[in-house]
Formats: structure tokens, C-alpha cells, sequence
């Protein structure tokens, strides 16, 4: 049951997950305040002190992006937003951050309760992907946990739910973008082999996808053209595959399959004369 007393701020309101969920409490009548990182026109923008002023759970959708020159994942921007938010709120991040960054950020800002509550969205379906989710996770910290129950029963009712530790959830959005990336390829692979035997792709993936062990789900990754453009792109896959083989070297766990799945992805792109970064915007 939806506790419609609770006021929400939305940081990071005008993006792709921050619009989502902005608009997504505005339908459901709860009273929302937004804070933009771009301020887009056609989106009310509230101020800092009207979000601590009057809402009990702070939801952080802002961008952490990778820095392709530097070859560095940059997590700055939501380490700023939080030390703004007043002691005592209930903060919830959905911007893709390591594992471990979560409960790092809860013993840096002690007053507050941070919790992880990862997006999993497309462009073309965000809307019924943010309302209908195939699985909501929450993460927690040590301080957090207690607030698990309060925050679940304001999120969208997923097919699946799971309540787990921060990290658990930090890694579970990962494993997600890097698989996504990894099917993408393998598709072009299976491409590039029916070339040379001048075979049927549709026909090669319409029969590995039939199989009980792997399913149509798969299907979305198989489409080898993107607006007419080969290889993974868009503003998530090539920024955090980069960010987790960084995350993994920190580690100093082998990302062997992962850091190949980059080159096979970098080739693709530069027989399209393009790079990683390029094809963020598409």
C-alpha cells in the first residue's frame, strides 16, 4: 500500500530515470519536488531549501559518467548532491555508482539513511519499464535497513523483489549493462560468421533464441543495426563497461570476457569511423 503522505524530491528531475520518477509521484499524487542538473525548460525547478524544507525521501538520479580521455569513472557529482541533503532524510540513489560506494557515502554523510535502488530502463520504453518493472531491488547500508519496508511500498511493484545489501544491489545493475553488452556483441559475431557463409542471421538467431535454456527476452540484444549503426551504444553500455573493468582492475579480479567484449565493440565502432564516446548520444 502507497503511503500518499510522504513528500518526494527528485534530484536530477529532467533526465532519462529522474523525469521517470518525477512524473511517476506527480501521477500518483504525492506532492514532488525536482532539482535539475541541466534545467530544461518545461520541468518546475524547486530549491535546495524547499527540498530539505519539506521532503522525507530525496530519490538521486544524476549522471556518473566516464571519462574516456582520463579512463576514469567520475562519481563526483553524487557526492555533491548528498552533502546538500539536511540530516535525517531518506536517501534513495538510482545513478549507476561501484559497489561499495553506497555504504562509503553512508559513513561519510552518518545523519542521513542511504539506500541504492537501481533503474533498469530503456529510452523507447522508460515509461512502462519505470511503472511496470520486471524486478525492483533495494539496497541497504548498515544504517539504512531499517527504512527497506517504507521505501519499497513507494516504488512501482515489480514481478520480482528483493531486499539486499548495498553492494548486492550496486552489482546487480552492473551485471546487467555488462551482459547486455556482452549478448550485443556475441549477436554481431554471429553476424559477421552468416556474412561469410552467406547464411541467414534471422534465422541463426530466431533458433538459438528458441531454446528453453536462453528464451526471447534475448531477442532485444540481437537487433544488429541501431539507427543504422553497429556495436553497443547509447549513454549507458560503453560507459559502464569502462567503469567496470576500471572497478574490476581496483579489485584486481580478472575481467578477461569483459575487457574482450570492449575491443570486439571498440573494432565494430571503428570500422564505422566511430568511438566509444561518440556513440554515448545514440
Amino acid at each position: 500500500m502507497l503511503i500518499e503522505t510522504q513528500t518526494i524530491g527528485v534530484i536530477g528531475h529532467t533526465g532519462m530515470v529522474g523525469s521517470e520518477a518525477y512524473s511517476y509521484y506527480k501521477r500518483h499524487k504525492y506532492p514532488v519536488y525536482g532539482i535539475s542538473t541541466n534545467h530544461k525548460s518545461g520541468f518546475p525547478e524547486s530549491t535546495w531549501e524547499e527540498i530539505n524544507d519539506k521532503c522525507d525521501i530525496i530519490f538521486v538520479c544524476v549522471p556518473t559518467p566516464y571519462d574516456f580521455a582520463k579512463k576514469k569513472a567520475n562519481f563526483t557529482i553524487v557526492n555533491e548532491v548528498v552533502k546538500k541533503v539536511a540530516p535525517n532524510k531518506i536517501v534513495v540513489l538510482k545513478s549507476t555508482v561501484w559497489p561499495g560506494f553506497t555504504e562509503k557515502l553512508q559513513k561519510k554523510y552518518s545523519k542521513l539513511y542511504i539506500l541504492f535502488n537501481p533503474e533498469f530502463l530503456s529510452r523507447k520504453t522508460a515509461r512502462a519499464d519505470f511503472e511496470i518493472p520486471d524486478r525492483q531491488i533495494l539496497g541497504y547500508t548498515s544504517r539504512s535497513k531499517p527504512k527497506t519496508q517504507e521505501i519499497m511500498s513507494i516504488l512501482p511493484k515489480g514481478k520480482y523483489q528483493k531486499i539486499v545489501k548495498a553492494s548486492d544491489a550496486e552489482l546487480i545493475k552492473y551485471a546487467h549493462n555488462v551482459f547486455g553488452a556482452i549478448r550485443i556483441i556475441y549477436a554481431n559475431h554471429l553476424y559477421e560468421v552468416c556474412k561469410k557463409l552467406k547464411g541467414n542471421y534471422e534465422n541463426v538467431r530466431d533458433g538459438f533464441a528458441a531454446s528453453e535454456f536462453i528464451g526471447p527476452g534475448i531477442l532485444r540484444y540481437m537487433t544488429i543495426f541501431h539507427n543504422d549503426k553497429r556495436g553497443y551504444g547509447g549513454p549507458c553500455f560503453p560507459k559502464d563497461v569502462n567503469s567496470y573493468i576500471e572497478f574490476c582492475d581496483t579489485l584486481r579480479v580478472p575481467a578477461e570476457l569483459i575487457k574482450a567484449t570492449r575491443s570486439a565493440n571498440r573494432r565494430i565502432l571503428k570500422e564505422q569511423h566511430l568511438t566509444e564516446h561518440k556513440v554515448e548520444k545514440y
